[in-house]
């Protein structure tokens, strides 16, 4: 299901941070929202989710205008994975069927029990699945906070720095999860890294964001040494090794 952002807009109280931010997404496409720390890029992902209020702008999935639908119906059709995540006494497993809530009326049902199973075999979370969450590394929680988003089973799923807190092999295993699965279910992602490498490596489109407004959107022709710098102020040189680019700071 696409995604459509037209003329968004936020402020906060009486600073503004988000102006006139419009950009598309078909499914099958992974994008990553760019940009250096306090540019907006948190505030961007709460305001597609609801989460936050846009001052004004339209949030169209498919042809329904986000904006319109109750909290309940949005998670049916977004999934959010913040950049830090609320422990507590509960296990992983109960966490994980949490996200199936917003389809749950009474009690779970079979369905919904077989895909938090279906999502944990898939995330590899088997070991983890009985352990509470307050006892689990930030990496491994991180991860049950995916798996609570894939089982809302979403159109669009959005992931605030979705590495931050895992090593090397955890990072490419998410990515290649995540990726993987907007490719088999043709669904659409939004993620907002630091890590131009890992972006480039991963995902297809690419947005820009400087001082709050979209600097570029578009694909890998965006992804240019005059762009880098532009935005993050540091000249880098874009090197291409086994068909992949690399972005590399110059001194």
């Amino acid at each position: 299901m696409s995604l459509l952002i037209q003329e968004l807009k936020f402020d906060f109280k009486t600073r503004s941070v988000l102006r006139d931010i419009e950009f598309g997404l078909k499914p099958g496409e992974i994008l990553t929202i760019l940009g250096p720390n306090g540019v907006g890029k948190t505030t961007l992902l709460r305001c597609i989710n609801r989460i936050l209020q846009p001052k004004k702008g339209v949030i169209m999935v498919g042809d329904e205008d986000i904006i319109s639908l109750n909290r309940n119906e949005v998670a049916k059709r977004m999934g959010y994975v913040p950049q830090r995540c609320e422990t507590g006494r509960i296990t992983a497993y109960d966490t994980i069927l949490l996200g199936r809530k917003p389809y749950i009326k009474f009690n779970a049902t079979n369905d919904d029990f077989e895909r938090v199973n279906d999502i944990i075999k898939r995330l590899d979370l088997s070991d983890l699945s009985m352990r509470f969450i307050d006892e689990i590394s930030g990496g491994e929680l991180q991860r049950v906070s995916i798996a609570r988003a894939l089982v809302q089973d979403p159109n669009i799923l959005l992931f605030d720095e979705p590495t931050s807190s895992l090593d090397l092999k955890h990072q490419l295993f998410i990515l290649r999860t995540i990726k993987n699965i907007v490719n088999t279910q043709q669904i659409s992602s939004i993620l907002t890294m630091h890590d131009l490498n890992l972006a480039l490596k991963f995902a297809n489109r690419y947005l820009l964001l400087k001082d709050g407004c979209v600097f570029a959107y578009g694909g890998d022709e965006i992804i240019t040494p005059e762009n880098i710098e532009a935005v993050y102020g540091v000249p880098v040189m874009i090197e291409k090794v086994n068909g992949q680019h690399f972005v590399v700071p110059l001194d």
